[in-house]
């Protein structure tokens, strides 16, 4: 979804860590949806 890869990037740019694997920010969503 486009809403959630926004709010991936906007995440990514406010802990400026592109070294983080974006599978973390991913499951990080998938649990505040559940």
């Amino acid at each position: 979804m486009d809403v959630v890869a926004a709010q991936t990037k906007a995440i990514a740019g406010m802990f400026h860590l592109p070294l983080v694997p974006s599978s973390l920010f991913l499951l990080f969503n998938v649990y505040i949806l559940n």
